[in-house]
């Protein structure tokens, strides 16, 4: 019954039943990893097969619906066990025109005699499937081709679904059921007499019958039967699977559990190991088959275009799920053996109330057994009576109608027929007319009335309806949207003199700021979806940013004409702001950064440099915001129309409360320099100069280009790249001589002539 030393010590083998010992020493290779894995793979899948079976566990739900196509077969995502216990997992929806199988396998359908074809039925076969993936290189020899020295190292779990016309082998099912079948046959009865029709021995013999007929345990295969399967009396020959349903097995009660017992143990020790291919046993054997039944499909096919197809839609395709294998989980078998139900807060039971059942008595005879409520007495209970009675048939009609019935006075009392209705109500019941809403009258309609409304208006008598036309604001009707988010404020003046001054947390920046809410600036936020990146700001979709929230410069040419160029200006930053705008303006000029990480904002601000400005002072800006490609905090396209008190009209009527999803802002102006307007000065000049102990020098901070090439005597181009860094926040207003040497083409010369010149601030 073991293994002797010289077997034991036979070369490695791969053996489900083996696992390694480990010891100090041990040399492990490929072969130690491959048991270890085979090791737990095959327990786990050995407890699925011998514990629990196989079927579908939760999903794979399978309709068949039309397509483009025809009809197709879906399945959805879920989890199966297969005859050998392997996990199949389906991650997502499939589906699969039948006509495509069709066209692919013409063969499948019979050939036409004259005669219309039969149906034809097709399996649908789930099927466990593995994958080699992950390509690595492998060290090898120098001879190697490239796609040898690539070997997979990892081994994906996947599955087949396909339609064919032989279902998987369910022999192992088929007599689980049957099993099943025979013990809820049993009926245990108190009375032995009449003697039971059945003995311990006869229904021994009929759980051995539910072995495979071809080979019985221990005898090789091919070998015929020990006996033929036995029948209950009085059932068709050929065990339960011709027995019928209603059929019962009468048990003397004292002795259930001695059948029960004789039953388990026949089917775990004779005819379970009976039900393996090939006179397998349970210790060494496992099933050859690997694919469930998920259904068969009946439909009728006819000749297409490009061969067979099914006769029809969807519908003509007949669905047959019986034979499908399921797996229920152990927690719901618990719920059904102990009970299971809604339990109530005292933790009783609490089942749903079934449905009061009217029993119909016609012409009312039979009152006795009445399950009504109540009926109407007319005539008073007589001493004698034990309930109130009715006079004489209803069914008679004439003389036996109700009359003379009260006017109903309280909730539950009878409503007469011809009864005048009351309040808002005219005529009699049971068709009175609606005359009033809410104690006013309404007024009568008439054709030359249709189109109109009903309004409430007030007039000498007091309140009234009346039926008003619809008035119309501005030159045409408008069916839009309301309450969306909208620009109430902006930064600057249209088609004016600017000078991009803006006041952020106390500290004046140069760039064009819009404010949005829908009734008042900051009753609502837009998504402002902007991050930097050393490579510049980028923008996060459905949100303001650099690409909806634009400017852009137009420069004269030297070309015949006058023509111009309009070049966009990006900006250095695009802050989501909280603005400062006074209640009914539309301008304003200052504002603080709302909180870090803030994904919605009331307002925005683009962030744009003194030298770039300072080179575009002949031109003329230009500032586009695309409120399409922007959404509020509620999901929607933020109405970007012109404000009508700075800007001219948009595409609505002045004083309209709706605007449109969308739409597109469009405005100008030109900066502003010393002496251009004669309004003080511009951005050339405002507030440069550190004042002070400053000593009248120019702050790092605020310097510009022309500032730096005058003070240090350092080339433009490097000049503009300090200036770039320092507004893009890569340098500090202090400018420490550390971060200036990280930025590109900045060497010790331009440094120390920076810090060493006593005209730039460094400490300001």
């Amino acid at each position: 019954m073991s293994c002797g030393c010289t077997a034991c010590q036979e070369a490695l083998t791969l053996d489900p039943w083996k696992r390694v010992r480990y010891a100090h020493g041990l040399v492990l290779g490929v072969e130690e990893f491959l048991q270890e894995e085979l090791r737990f793979l095959d327990a786990e899948r050995r407890a699925n097969r011998a514990l629990h079976g196989y079927g579908a566990v939760c999903g794979l739900d399978v309709q068949v619906r039309d397509s483009a196509s025809g009809p197709e077969i879906f399945v959805s995502p879920g989890l199966a066990i297969d005859p050998r216990g392997r996990w199949i997992r389906v991650p997502d929806a499939r589906c699969a025109p039948i006509n495509e199988w069709l066209r692919r396998n013409p063969d499948a359908v019979p050939a036409e005699d004259g005669s219309p074809p039969a149906p034809l039925t097709l399996a649908l076969r789930l099927c466990y499937r593995e994958c080699d993936t992950d390509l690595v290189p492998i060290p090898g020899g120098a001879c190697r081709t490239e796609d040898e020295a690539m070997a997979p190292s990892r081994i994906a779990e996947s599955f087949a679904l396909d339609l064919g016309l032989d279902a998987p082998d369910q022999t192992e099912l088929e007599a689980v059921r049957a099993f099943a079948f025979l013990v809820n046959r049993l009926d245990p009865v108190e009375d032995a007499s009449p003697a039971p029709t059945l003995t311990l021995a006869e229904f021994e013999a009929m759980v051995r019958a539910l072995a495979p007929l071809g080979s019985p345990p221990g005898s090789p295969p091919g070998s015929p039967p020990a006996s033929p399967p036995a029948s209950p009396p009085g059932s068709p020959a050929g065990s339960p699977a011709g027995s019928p349903a209603d059929m019962t097995l009468e048990v003397p009660a004292e002795e259930l559990t001695a059948w029960l017992r004789a039953a388990f143990r026949i089917w775990v020790t004779e005819v379970r190991p009976a039900l393996l291919p090939n006179g397998a046993n349970c210790a060494g054997g496992t099933p050859e088959e690997d694919c469930i039944l998920l259904g068969h499909l009946t439909f009728p096919t006819a000749q297409g275009a490009a061969g067979p197809v099914v006769d029809g839609a969807a519908e003509a395709v007949e669905l047959n799920e019986d034979g499908r294998p399921v797996l229920v989980h152990t927690q719901l078998l618990q719920e059904i053996v102990t009970g299971g139900g809604v339990f109530g807060a005292e933790g009783t039971v609490v089942l749903p109330a079934p449905e009061p059942t009217v029993t119909d008595h016609g012409a009312l005879t039979g009152l006795g057994d009445d399950d009504h409520l109540h009926y109407l007495a007319v005539l008073p209970r007589e001493p004698a009576a034990t309930d109130d009675r009715l006079l004489r048939d209803l069914s008679g009609g004439g003389t036996a109608t109700l009359s003379d019935i009260r006017a109903a006075t309280a909730p539950g009392e009878a409503m007469p027929h011809g009864q005048g209705a009351g309040g808002d109500l005219s005529g009699t019941y049971p068709a009175p007319t609606v005359t009033g809403l809410r104690g006013l009258a309404l007024p009568t309609p008439n054709q030359g009335q249709v189109g109109r409304y009903l309004r409430l208006t007030s007039g000498a008598t007091g309140l009234r309806w009346d039926l008003a036309a619809p008035t119309v604001s501005g030159p045409q009707e408008y069916d839009q949207e309301e309450d969306l988010t909208r620009v109430l404020a902006i930064s600057w003046v249209h088609n004016a003199f600017h000078d991009f001054a803006f006041d952020l947390d106390g500290k004046v920046v140069r760039g064009l700021a819009l404010a949005f809410g829908r009734d008042t600036v900051g009753d609502t936020a837009v998504n402002i979806g902007v991050t930097q990146t050393p490579n510049g700001p980028i923008m996060t979709g459905g949100s303001l940013d650099a690409s909806s929230f634009k400017l852009f410069v137009e420069r004269p040419m030297d070309l015949p004409g006058g023509l111009v160029q309009r070049l966009r200006m990006p900006p250095v930053d695009l802050i989501p702001i909280e603005p400062d705008v006074a209640p009914g303006a539309t301008l304003f000029s200052s504002g603080r950064a709302a909180a870090d990480g803030k994904s919605a904002a009331a307002g925005a601000l683009m962030v744009f440099p003194d030298d770039a400005l300072l080179q575009m002072l002949n031109a003329r800006f230009e500032i586009e915001l695309l409120g399409e490609h922007v959404l509020d905090e509620d999901g929607r396209a933020i109405d970007a129309e012109f404000l009508r008190a700075r800007l001219p009209s948009g595409d609505r009527p002045d004083g309209a409360d709706r605007g449109v999803q969308g739409g597109h802002l469009m405005s100008w102006l030109t900066p502003r320099v010393d002496g251009i307007d004669g309004d003080g000065p511009g951005f050339l000049a405002a507030d440069r100069r550190t004042g002070g102990d400053g000593g009248g020098k120019v702050a790092f901070a605020r310097a510009t280009v022309a500032d730096l090439v005058e003070a240090a005597d350092i080339p433009e181009r490097t000049a503009m790249n300090i200036i770039n860094a320092r507004n893009a926040g890569k340098v500090s207003a202090a400018g420490e001589a550390e971060a200036l040497r990280a930025i590109p083409k900045v060497g010790p010369a331009v440094i120390r002539r920076l810090t060493k010149s006593d005209r730039i601030a460094f400490d300001a």
